[in-house]
C-alpha cells in the first residue's frame, strides 16, 4: 500500500515541485485538514479507493496507470469516454483544454521539440473566428449533436468555449519552436467541407463570404510563415512539404526528460499516449523519415516550385 501511496504523491509532485503544494494540493482536493493531507503524503495513512480516483480526475492521469504495474511493457491511451459526452460541448472544449495543458507544460520546460504532421488545419487553435465558429460547427455535426438542418448561423459558442479557444491561440503563438509537416490537402479539406456545407444551405450565402474571407486571411498567415520562418511573436517555424499525403493529423512532443503523441485518428478527440518512449519513439522516426523525404519550404524558393502551392490562392479566390 505504501508503494501505492508513493506512486501517487510522486505524480503529484511531478505537477507541484515542491512538498509544500504538495500537501496543499491534497488537502484542497479532498477537502480534508491539512494534516489529514500530510499523513497521506507521508504514507502514514493510505489513500482510499475514492480519493485515488478524485486525485486523478483532477491531474489528468489515469488510475491504471498507477496500479497498472510497469509501464514500460505497456501503453496508457488517455481518452474520455462518457465524461465529455454528457453535453453537446463537453468533448470539443475538453479537446481545447488538453491542448492547453499541453501547451503550458511546453512554455515551462527548457527545452523542447515539437513535430507535428498535418493534413488538416486544426482550426481551434488559429486566430480567425469564423473558422473557429466552423469548427464548432463540424463538430456538432459530426457527434451527431444538432438536428438535422441546423444552420450555421444558428450556432451560438458558449462562452466558456470561446474563452478557451482564445487562450489557446495566446499559447500557441508563444510556442518557440515548431516543426511542421504539411500535405496538398492542408487547405483542400476546410474548402471541401465548407462547400459541402454551403451546398447543402446549411451555411448562407453571406456566411460563407465571411468564412472565405477567413480563409484568405489564414492563407496570408501562412504565406508570412513560409518567407520569414516566424510569426508575429517570433517564434520559429520550420515547415516541410510532403508530396506524399498524410493520413491523419499526429503531434509529437518532447519537453525536458518527457515525450508525448497525439494521433488524430479521429475528428472529434486525438488519442493521447504519454510517457511511452518505445512509441513515441516509433512515431519520432517516422515523422523524421517524413522529413527526409519531404521538401523544407520556409525561408527557401522551393515553394515555388510546387505546383500545389501555387493552386491554393486560386481555389480559395474561386471558393464559390
Amino acid at each position: 500500500m505504501k508503494d501505492l501511496n508513493k506512486k501517487i504523491v510522486d505524480k503529484i509532485t511531478e505537477r507541484l515541485v515542491t512538498d509544500k503544494k504538495s500537501v496543499n494540493y491534497i488537502r484542497d482536493v479532498l477537502c480534508i485538514s491539512k494534516e489529514s493531507a500530510y499523513r497521506r503524503y507521508k504514507s502514514q495513512i493510505p489513500f482510499s479507493f475514492d480519493e485515488i480516483a478524485t486525485i486523478a480526475t483532477a491531474l489528468g492521469f489515469s488510475v491504471d496507470e498507477i496500479i497498472g504495474g510497469d509501464q514500460r511493457n505497456r501503453t496508457v491511451l488517455d481518452i474520455p469516454v462518457d465524461k465529455g459526452l454528457q453535453s453537446p460541448f463537453g468533448l470539443f472544449a475538453n479537446k481545447i483544454k488538453q491542448e492547453i495543458g499541453i501547451m503550458n507544460d511546453l512554455l515551462d520546460s527548457k527545452n523542447t521539440n515539437v513535430i507535428a504532421a498535418i493534413n488538416r488545419v486544426p482550426l481551434y487553435l488559429m486566430p480567425f473566428k469564423e473558422l473557429f465558429k466552423f469548427e464548432y460547427f463540424n463538430y456538432l455535426y459530426s457527434a451527431g449533436q444538432v438536428p438535422l438542418m441546423t444552420q450555421f448561423s444558428d450556432i451560438v459558442i458558449p462562452a466558456e468555449i470561446e474563452k478557451l479557444h482564445e487562450k489557446s491561440v495566446e499559447l500557441m503563438s508563444r510556442l518557440p519552436k515548431l516543426t511542421i509537416i504539411v500535405d496538398n490537402l492542408f487547405f483542400s479539406k476546410i474548402i471541401n467541407e465548407i462547400s459541402y456545407y454551403h451546398d447543402l444551405k446549411f451555411i448562407s450565402d453571406d456566411d460563407f463570404r465571411l468564412l472565405q474571407g477567413d480563409i484568405l486571411k489564414f492563407y496570408d498567415m501562412c504565406e508570412t510563415l513560409l518567407r520569414t520562418g516566424k510569426n508575429n511573436s517570433g517564434a520559429n517555424y520550420s515547415i516541410y512539404y510532403s508530396f506524399l499525403l498524410l493520413n491523419f493529423n499526429c503531434v509529437y512532443y518532447e519537453y525536458d526528460d518527457k515525450n508525448m503523441l497525439q494521433l488524430y485518428l479521429y475528428p472529434e478527440y486525438p488519442i493521447l499516449i504519454n510517457d511511452n518512449p518505445m512509441v513515441s519513439n516509433i512515431q519520432k522516426r517516422w515523422l523524421e523519415s517524413v522529413i527526409r523525404n519531404s521538401t523544407l519550404i520556409t525561408k527557401s524558393s522551393d515553394i515555388l516550385k510546387i505546383e500545389a502551392f501555387r493552386d491554393i490562392y486560386r481555389k480559395i479566390k474561386e471558393f464559390q
